[in-house]
C-alpha cells in the first residue's frame, strides 16, 4: 500500500505533496504522484496542432511537474521512497483506479488543468464517493500546519460508511496523538409530514 497524491503544479497540489510526504513518512509507506492527463473533446474542421504532438508536449510538462513535485516531497522527508507516473484519462476515474492500491488518497483543494474546481465539482464528488481508500482534500494556504494541531472531528450516525469514519478517525487520531470528537446530530422536524414542525407538546428532553 502507499498514499498517492494528484499532482497538477499548482500552489495547492504543491502543499499536498508536502503533506502526504509527511504522513507517509509517519506511516512508514511509500509516496506515490500522479499527473493526470485528460484531454477534452475538440471540434472544428481542422485541428490547430496535430494531437500526438500535443499529447507529447502535455506529457513531457507533465513529468515535469511531477519531477518538481518529487523534489519538494524528498525535502520534507527524505527517507520516503518516492515514485510517479503520467497517466491519460479522465480525471475521477483515474484517481478513483488509483484509490484501490493506495492507504490514502490526497488531493488539493484548488487546482489548475485537470483538476480545476476539484472542490466543488464532479471530480471530487465522483472521487469521494467511488474511490476505495480514505480521501484527504487539503484545505490549507500552505503546508506548514503539519504535523496537524487541534481534535479530530468525524461525523456519527451509525450507518456502515459511518464506522469506516469513525475507524479512520481513530487511526489518525492515533497517528498525530490528537483527541478525537464525535458529532452526531439530529433535526426538531418531522420528514414524513412534508416539514412539519413536530408538535410543541413533544419532550425534547427524551427525544435528545
Amino acid at each position: 500500500m502507499r498514499i498517492t497524491v494528484g499532482v497538477d503544479g499548482s500552489d495547492s497540489a504543491r502543499d499536498a505533496v508536502r503533506w502526504a510526504a509527511r504522513e507517509a513518512s509517519r506511516r512508514n509507506l511509500p509516496l506515490h504522484l500522479i499527473h493526470v492527463l485528460e484531454v477534452p473533446p475538440a471540434y472544428g474542421p481542422e485541428p490547430v496542432v496535430h494531437l500526438e504532438l500535443y499529447l507529447d508536449a502535455a506529457r513531457e510538462d507533465g513529468r515535469r511537474v511531477l519531477n518538481e513535485a518529487a523534489a519538494i516531497a524528498r525535502s520534507v522527508a527524505g527517507e520516503v521512497r518516492v515514485t510517479s507516473g503520467v497517466a491519460d484519462g479522465p480525471a475521477a476515474k483515474t484517481l478513483i483506479d488509483a484509490s484501490a492500491a493506495s492507504r490514502l488518497l490526497v488531493l488539493g483543494s484548488r487546482g489548475i488543468g485537470g483538476f480545476v474546481g476539484l472542490l466543488l465539482g464532479s471530480v471530487a464528488a465522483a472521487v469521494a464517493l467511488h474511490a476505495q481508500c480514505p480521501v484527504i482534500v487539503l484545505h490549507s494556504a500552505d503546508a506548514t500546519p503539519v504535523p496537524m494541531t487541534g481534535p479530530i472531528l468525524v461525523g456519527v450516525d451509525g450507518s456502515e460508511a459511518s464506522d469506516d469514519a469513525v475507524e479512520f478517525a481513530f487511526e489518525m487520531a492515533s497517528q498525530h496523538d490528537a483527541p478525537l470528537i464525535a458529532l452526531h446530530t439530529w433535526l426538531d422536524v418531522s420528514m414524513a409530514g412534508a416539514w412539519t414542525a413536530l408538535p410543541m407538546s413533544v419532550d425534547w428532553e427524551a427525544v435528545e
